[in-house]
């Protein structure tokens, strides 16, 4: 059935009864969106990727399951929509759901809402869906893969009475914050595909969420043709069911995804920042700037150093991306920027 197992612990203030998202009774589609939802946290990136199940993994549910209780700890301690969660929990279809239990701040992560179950969930047999994760590679490059293998759709049970359709499907999310979602092979019909649809379950996003005032806030989805998507900060979906080997990233970096930045000891100021903008650093370090709105485009590019500033003359207000270059040894860190 469709039910959301969102906690283990509640937050400070929050009450079970608050989150109650059982089947009818939890949909996206009635939730608000806040008026400061213009400024992109994240700048979107479509691609094509071959597609590769998960080996190895540190965990695996086996076995028939429908809406199984799967909680993963916070891989990395790493923010995700500026948001710093103790731990995430596995939702409706491929939706994540994070949750600081300390101040109740919560997001969501999802390549597509549809409400999945194992091939064998309606029976309870052996299972034919495998749920697992896995974390890849080394600190501060690492990636939290996790994969949901030949799922079918609950919804094709509960109109047909049969699970014929299935999708592969993986959320990453990377220590540096970038998420992705990734689609591999799958087997839709076109009437599966208009159900889910007009049930709201084509919803690709990443979003802060309000469980109590049932608001959306920093909103970000993918919506369109998949084929060809666009990012909204409006409640919207994709049309169809992405192709296999579609990947959608959402990066911090409006200049390019596959850039790695490095930890370097430098700071932006003041953030805000209105006629000019400093930089806290090393003596004798030199750094070239390059301010890029949420279109991806630079703007302004000067070079800046612990006397020196860059003039914002002529820059219109709003959120904007920074590149950091070393200008000595290339070393690049990005960091977001408000100017009034």
């Amino acid at each position: 059935m469709r039910t959301l197992l969102l906690l283990a612990l509640l937050p400070l203030g929050v009450n079970a009864q608050d989150i109650n998202p059982s089947k009818g009774d939890f949909d996206l589609g009635d939730y608000q969106l806040e008026s400061n939802n213009k400024a992109f946290y994240y700048v979107f990136q479509q691609s094509t990727s071959t597609y590769s199940d998960l080996t190895n993994a540190d965990f695996t549910l086996n076995g028939a399951w429908d809406d199984p209780e799967i909680t993963v700890e916070t891989p990395f301690g790493t923010d995700y929509l500026g948001v710093q969660t103790d731990s995430m929990q596995m939702g409706l279809g491929s939706m994540m759901v994070g949750l600081n239990y300390s101040n109740g701040d919560a997001l969501i992560l999802s390549p597509v809402t549809a409400d999945l179950i194992d091939l064998d969930g309606l029976g309870g047999g052996t299972g034919q869906s495998p749920i697992s994760y896995k974390v890849e590679g080394t600190s501060p490059n690492r990636i939290f893969k996790m994969e949901w293998k030949n799922a079918g759709f609950y919804i094709e049970g509960d109109y047909a009475g049969a699970l014929t359709s299935s999708a592969n499907i993986q959320l990453w999310l990377y220590e540096d914050e970038t998420v992705e979602f990734h689609f591999g092979p799958s087997n839709l019909s076109t009437e599966l595909v208009d159900s889910l649809l007009v049930n709201d379950e084509l919803v690709s996003v990443a979003t802060e969420i309000d469980f109590i005032t049932e608001a959306f806030l920093n909103s970000h989805f993918i919506t369109g043709n998949p084929s060809a998507a666009a990012l909204s900060d409006s409640y919207g979906s994709l049309t169809a069911w992405p192709a296999n080997g579609t990947v959608y990233t959402l990066g911090k970096s409006g200049i390019g995804f596959d850039e790695q930045t490095q930890p370097l000891l430098v700071e932006l100021y003041p953030n805000p920042a209105t006629s000019e903008l400093r930089v806290r650093c090393e003596d004798g370090k030199s750094f070239t700037v390059e301010l890029i709105d949420l279109s991806g485009q630079v703007v302004r590019r000067g070079t800046i150093n612990a006397t020196d500033a860059m003039s914002l003359n002529g820059i219109s207000s709003g959120l904007y991306l920074t590149k950091i270059t070393d200008v000595k040894t290339g070393e690049i860190v990005t960091r977001r920027l408000v100017v009034k």
